[in-house]
């Protein structure tokens, strides 16, 4: 039996507990009301929202419709039997050996209640063998140490409430805007630090409609980095990812010219903590502070994940 096969088993067991089926639609838990899960269509993706629980770091239901796209059939919700919506996952099969868990969200009241760990069940059931990815709160690891996954590392969520202004930033021959440059390559680079390949998502997700919010730098025709500035739900309220990049000062040359094209409005940015220099950037030259912090975990200690590059991620429910 291969170590995903085992892995995933020990999971589903260790979850799963007492429940006699598991069913995309199926009767959690013999609490008063009667609870069932069923899929979430691209239609309903707003729903998802309920799990970016950050005040103002909500994102556009356009993303959110984006993000179902990377598995159509892989997001959950658990509703009432009246149609109350209690709680969302979603189980993203991002290739035939990797999944990713996201977009936990169960009504606060109902998490003692063992909703959550229906919820679990099936989008385990949905990714079965694949090695698994999961971004937790630092008090969840202890749980999810149990369920066989491993710290990676941590992220820490930067925000600002206005973006500084550069007037002194000008045209820099290495930044070049990611609509009108080599799309497949930025795919590619992708790919070489993400670990797998998301090619749909970052055709989509690069194309915004703002000039100068996806850039990519560039030297001697070689992609040394890439980054994204996509607005969130709140008006006048942004947030970078991914962010890319071969080192900390082509990442800092990536962020300048992003924050420049949105001055005086709000800022979010999810960055791994294994970067210090770039920590440095952001917390003592452009003034963001640090909110909340998260523990990205995996199924397998070789994750593959080249963190050295990873300056921002998308968000921590899609990896």
């Amino acid at each position: 039996m291969s170590f995903f096969r085992q892995t995933s088993r020990k999971l589903l067991k260790m979850v799963w507990n007492d429940c006699s089926q598991c069913h995309r639609m199926c009767t959690l838990s013999e609490a008063a009301q009667s609870i069932k899960i069923r899929n979430i269509h691209e239609g309903e993706s707003g729903i998802l929202a309920n799990s970016l629980a950050l005040e103002g770091c909500r994102a556009k239901t356009t993303d959110l419709k984006m993000f179902h796209k990377l598995d159509p059939s892989g997001y959950y919700m658990s509703l009432t039997d009246s149609g109350e919506v209690i709680g969302t996952i979603g189980g993203i099969r991002y290739s035939d050996s990797f999944g990713y868990i996201g977009f936990r969200h169960v009504d606060e009241e109902k998490k003692e209640q063992g909703y959550e760990q229906g919820l679990l069940n099936v989008a385990l059931e949905h990714l079965k063998d694949r090695w698994l990815g999961i971004e937790v709160k630092p008090d969840e690891v202890e749980t999810f140490q149990k369920l066989g996954f491993i710290t990676a590392w941590h992220n820490g969520c930067f925000k600002t409430e206005k973006t500084p202004f550069f007037p002194e930033l000008g045209q820099n021959p290495s930044i070049h805007s990611i609509p009108e440059g080599p799309l497949g390559r930025v795919v590619e680079y992708d790919t070489e630090i993400f670990g797998v390949d998301r090619r749909r998502f970052i055709m989509s997700w690069t194309k915004t409609e703002k000039k100068g919010t996806s850039l990519l730098v560039t030297e001697n025709d070689k992609i040394m980095g890439y980054g994204v500035v996509r607005p969130l739900q709140e008006r006048q309220c942004h947030r970078i990812g991914p962010l890319y990049a071969l080192n900390t000062a082509v990442a800092q040359v990536l962020i300048l010219a992003l924050i420049s094209v949105i001055p005086d409005e709000a800022l979010y940015i999810t960055a791994p903590l294994t970067n210090p220099s770039f920590i440095r950037l952001l917390t003592n030259d452009l003034r963001l502070k640090q909110i909340n912090e998260t523990v990205r975990m995996y199924t397998k200690k070789d994750h593959e994940i080249s963190t050295h590059k990873m300056f921002a991620i998308v968000d921590t429910n899609v990896g």
